[in-house]
Order: structure tokens, then sequence, then C-alpha cells
């Protein structure tokens, strides 16, 4: 924003106080002044809009100049929003009462002339980077910037009757004055003259009635509308303008009728003297809406961090127009009305506006007394970072974060669309739904990756949310997804088993390190795992994790090269498992004597569960066996067609003696009779 230091002037005897005096109370109570720029003997105050995108009343000359006034302490001597003019009966203009505004009047106006505007408005205009167009359309900008509302100006000449309405639910075409055609919605609010659009409220007037050269008679538009209606036509239009800039930032309702007094006052000096302007007509809804705050001095003080004297904090807030009545201890603070939308409105804002004024540099900081107590630790929490150290420090892989955003096709990837969660406001068509699966996360970060790296190892903590089919709130829940690949150069089936084991082991290692070791594995159908790799894992009937190579399907989707292998874990539920099982102890001495170790090789089908064996000898329950796992699998050479051999490592461990051959080759004669009665051949 652009403010000229002249037109400030205009207000307040700024002149009288040095200028580097103005600019640095300006910085240390308003905003910060971006730059300086002089202009013939005229200063340029440059202001980034977004230090007073919560002013809307300091969007404008005469309200930045009434609040630099309060916090110098100097005298206001001329206000233009006290301006008087006389009107005319009127008899023609109608406007009709809507709630699609605030507030909404509008004047008829005879006899005008169009020409340049005088050497005063036209300079300060472009002093403020507005181009000069006519007297009334220059005076309509002028005031936009001096009181900050705008206004419209239409050719009265070119309506179908003096009938005026504020509608919604017009989904037209519309001719706008910059001479681009827009569709509109039925959402957007426009200014209707006898069942036809002339302007998009609070945003850009309309071709067909905008003022020229030729036009005698105008209608002078001073209205109020409500700024999401205005934010919401701006964004779909894809329009910003100064007029909407401002309405978005919620305007005070009540100052319709002073800003026609002040523009046909402004019309009169601009090369239009003769006019004849007839009563204004409209509606203002609220008009006696006040904003009361109750507040007391202990609190004042207690957020202020220092005791001030009462007289100077009652001297502040009186400058900056509050009313306040005293009850001993109690304040009751009327708030101003060119305030109290969505500015100030909680006891917290009063004490802002004390100390901005009072300067933050006057209130000595000092060190906050309180307990110091420890934290209470969260269980979760713990798990959390457990789980996410054991990952990232131990078995290598990196953690990666992702939006919570889905869109449609990702929300069916469990079949769970139904329980989707639709966003009110969505952005990109990708971010319609909260997602109902981490997996498409993880695999977009994997699409994003695959072809930089040889083999990617990436985790995600995150949340999936779903509608609560009960009605109410929906619902979250926790999980780890784990991704494993490896952009090998053959993809043979040896390969594939082989990564897979290693990818289920270090899966299954984290639930050791938490302390559930008695869980089982189940042999499971998903359908968005390849058919004969997918597991799930239960600990007490509760599933802890599943895990799995994505489908073939599924992957030709994603243009994965390789193999994606997946896992994920039910973070509530292996909380629940990690409580009960914290207390549980396992250790037992190591023993002193060595370990052995017993290879059984087995010929199993191609797809079998190779899980089956291990947990048929662990039934038996033989002592001396401490671990069991596959050692590596086999096909090829010598194994027949549709057939993998499966070579099984038994780990050893005796605590009275060492072994010897006769106890290794009974215990591998049970081991191999398991294998011959439940029909396995012995390779």
């Amino acid at each position: 924003m652009r403010l000229s230091f002249e037109w400030l002037c205009d207000y307040a005897n700024f002149s009288s106080i040095p200028f580097e005096k103005i600019l640095e109370k300006i910085s240390l109570s308003i905003c910060e002044v971006d730059k300086v720029e002089n202009y013939s003997s005229d200063k340029i105050l440059i202001i980034d809009n977004k230090s007073i995108t919560h002013r809307p009343d300091l969007w404008s000359h005469f309200g930045f100049a009434r609040e630099l006034a309060c916090q110098l302490d100097i005298p206001i001597f001329y206000d233009p929003f006290l301006a008087k003019v006389t009107f005319l009966k009127n008899e023609k203009l109608k406007v009709i009462s809507t709630a699609h505004a605030h507030s909404y009047y509008a004047c008829f106006i005879q006899n005008v002339s169009i020409q340049e505007s005088n050497f005063k408005i036209k300079t300060r205009l472009e002093k403020c980077g507005i181009r000069s167009i006519s007297n009334v359309v220059d005076v309509s900008n002028y005031v936009m910037l001096e009181m900050g509302q705008p206004t419209h100006f239409f050719d009265a000449d070119t309506l179908e009757s003096l009938e005026i309405s504020v509608e919604k639910g017009y989904t037209t075409s519309f001719s706008c004055l910059d001479e681009v055609v827009r569709n509109l919605n039925e959402d957007i609010v426009v200014i209707v003259n006898n069942k036809t659009p002339i302007a998009i409220a609070g945003i850009m007037g309309g071709k067909e009635t905008e003022v020229s050269y030729k036009t005698k008679n105008l209608v002078l538009e001073s209205a109020v509308f409500k700024r999401e209606d205005i934010r919401k036509g701006s964004r779909y239009l894809e329009i910003r303008t100064e007029a909407s800039i401002r309405y978005e930032k919620g305007l005070e309702r009540t100052t319709v009728l002073p800003i026609i007094h002040r523009t046909i006052q402004l019309l009169k000096e601009n090369g239009c003297s003769e006019i004849l302007v007839f009563e204004p007509v409209g509606f203002i809804h609220e008009s006696n809406r006040i904003v009361n705050i109750l507040t007391t001095w202990e609190f004042i003080f207690k957020k202020l961090g220092k005791i001030f004297p009462k007289q100077d904090i009652l001297s502040i807030l009186k400058r900056l127009g509050f009313e306040v009545l005293e009850k001993e201890e109690n304040l009751e603070i009327l708030v101003p009305k060119y305030r109290h939308n969505y500015d100030v409105t909680i006891p917290e804002d009063i004490v802002e506006e004390i100390g901005r004024s009072i300067g933050y540099a006057n209130i000595q900081p000092v060190p906050l007394k309180m307990d110091v107590l420890p934290n209470t630790l969260q269980e979760s929490r713990n798990l959390e970072r457990k789980i996410k150290g054991l990952l990232a420090f131990e078995l290598g892989f990196r953690e990666v974060y992702n939006y919570s955003f889905a869109s449609e096709k990702e929300i069916d990837f469990e079949k769970q669309k139904h329980k989707a969660l639709k966003i009110l406001n969505p952005m990109p068509e990708e971010s319609t739904y909260l997602r109902t699966s981490t997996y498409p996360s993880i695999l977009h970060s994997l699409r994003k990756n695959e072809d930089r790296f040889e083999i990617i190892s990436i985790f995600e903590f995150g949340r999936a949310y779903f509608r609560n089919e009960e009605g109410g709130l929906g619902f979250e829940k926790k999980f780890f997804t784990i991704l494993y690949y490896k952009n090998y150069k053959n993809e043979s089936l040896f390969d594939l088993e082989n990564l897979f084991l290693e990818f289920r082991d270090k899966c299954l290692s984290l639930l050791k390190r938490v302390n559930l070791r008695e869980y089982t594995i189940q042999k499971k159908t998903i359908h968005y795992f390849h058919d004969h790799s997918s597991l799930e894992i239960f600990f007490k009937d509760k599933k802890i994790m599943e895990l799995g190579i994505l489908h073939p399907k599924i992957q030709k989707e994603y243009e994965f090269k390789k193999k994606v292998f997946l896992a994920r874990i039910e973070f509530e539920n292996l909380l629940e498992a990690y409580h009960s099982q914290k207390q549980v102890f396992y250790f037992q001495a190591p023993s002193v004597f060595p370990s052995a170790y017993i290879d059984i090789s087995l010929i199993l089908e191609k797809y079998a569960f190779t899980e089956t064996y291990v947990d048929l000898v662990q039934k038996k329950q033989i002592p001396e066996i401490q671990a069991a796992y596959v050692n590596s699998i086999y096909s090829g050479v010598g194994i027949p067609e549709n057939k993998k051999s499966v070579t099984y490592r038994f780990e050893l461990t005796n605590f009275e003696s060492s072994f010897t051959q006769k106890q290794i080759h009974e215990i591998t004669e049970q081991l191999l009779l398991v294998a011959k009665e439940n029909g396995f051949a012995i390779r």
C-alpha cells in the first residue's frame, strides 16, 4: 500500500513533527514501513499489505492518520466521515433489502459533467499508483484511498429501471469493466437491475453500465458486503481488485452513509458543481451492533508483565477511540465501530493495544516463575520413538513424511471408499479426501525416488482417517508403513524369495525388540499384495502387522520396474500388546558351551509357505533348538519345475555340556522325521 505524507497532513499537523520521528513511531507501534519514496515536495510511504492485513481501518489515508495521531498524541482537525451535504427528496430510486450485504445504500445524481479531474485529486491518485480516468471515476477511487471503503458509479441511463437489489444464484456470463467476459456461479454476489446483473458485488463493475464521457446521470453505490462472499467470488473468478482486497478484511457496515456524503462533496469540488443529488435509499443490518469487553486491571498488568499508572493506560485507550467504564478493579471497554469487526474482540486484544502504544521496549523481560516438574511420560510416544529408532539406526530405513490427503482413486486402495471423509474446501483434485490408507502415500515417495537409488528403504509413521458409520465425527488410526525396494538386475524367483525373507526378518525383529515373542504368522490373501506372498502377524488374536509383495497390477499402475515389499504395523494394537508385555522378562544366562547348527533341505512347491515346516518343528518343543529360520532358497538345475529347494538352519544350544556327534545325530533324525510325517520331500 502507498500512502502520501502530504495527504496524511490533511487530517492532523504531522508536518510539525520531524519526519524521522514519525517513521520511528510508525515502525514501533503501527507497522513496518518498507520504503520511502520522494515525489516532488511529497514523500510516499510504501507499506507491506501483510503487516496490516488484520487492520482494515488502516487501509486508507484517514484511518492511518487517525492511528498515527493517536500514537503521537496530537489532535485530528479534519474527519471526512463528518462531511455533510443536502439531498433532494428521492422519488425515483428503489433499493430492495436482502441478506446478501451487511449494508447497501444508493443515491441518484443528475446533471453530471464528465471531464478531467482537478490537479489535487489527479496527482494524489497517481502517487498512490492509480491511473486517472475521469472526474467521476477518480472521485470513487479517491474516497476508497481516503476512507477505506470502495464505492461504485453506474451510468443511470443504461439501467432498465431505477430498482436495485443484491442477489445470488446467477450463472450467466458477465462482461466486466476490464472487457473480459466471466462466467458467474450461484455463490457469487451480484448487483441486479431488473433481473440483470450490472456488477459483481465488491469486485468489479459491468461494461454495460460503466461511466463514459456521454454520461449525464449517475447512481452512486455505497455498500459493505460479507467478507466471506467477496473472498469466495474473488477466488473463483481469479480477480483481486483494490475494492475486493478491502472488502475481504471485513469493513464496518455503518460507514455507507458518511461515505456517500463525502463522495458527493468531492464530486462537487471535482467539476460537477451543478449536480442534483437525491436522498440515498437502502438498508443497514445490525446498525446498533456493539462490542463490549470485560477485563480487570490485574489481568492487564499480568499480561503486560509490568504495572503502569492506570491513568496512562486510560489515556491510551481514550486516544485509540475506546470508551472505558471503570468499576473499582473491573473495566468495561466499548470498542470503536471501526475496530470491532474481527479485530478487537477479546481482553488480550486490549492488552496488545496498550502494549504497542506504551512501547514493548519499555517492558523489561523477566524470567517466568513456575514449578519445574518432570514431563509425564507417554507410553505411545516412547514406543513411537523406539520403533523409529530401530528402523532408522539399526535396520537402515529412512523416515519420510507425506500429506494426509488423497485422490478419489487412492481412497479406494483398500476398498474403503465408503469410509472416506471428503474435504469441504479442497484445492487440487488429488487432495479431495483424507486418506484411508497409508500405502499410496509411501508408494508416491518411492515413485519420486525410484530412478535415483538402487536400494530404497523407507518408512512413514502416519494416520489414516475414516468416517464413523454410526454418525458424528470420524476417527483416525496410526500406522507404521514400511517399504523396501531393490533395483536388482535379474528378477528371479530365488532373488525374490530371499529378498522377501530378508524383509520379513527385519520386520519381525521389530516385534522381538519391543518384547513381543509369542506372535503367530498366518498366510493371508490380501488383494493389494501378491497372491502367494502376503502374511499377517497376530499377538493374542490382535493383528499387529501385515506384509507382502505389492500386487503386479498395482505395480504396473505405478510403473515400478521391480517388485515392491511392503509392511504395515497397526500402532494401537502394537501399543496394547507392548503394554501387556513390558513387565514380562525373557532373560536367560548365555551358555558357556559352543552352539551347533543343523541344516535341513526340503523340496517344496514353488509357491508353498516356507514357515510351515518351522512351525511344525517348534510344536515338537525340542529343548536344544534355540532358533530356526530359512537360510536359503534355490530353484534351477537339479530341481523339478514348479519346485524349490528350501534350506532351514536350526541353531542348537546346550547349557550343560558340549554337543556330541550322537546328540546332533538324534536331533537331526527328529527333524527329518517331522518332515517325513508331514509329507515333505527331503533333498
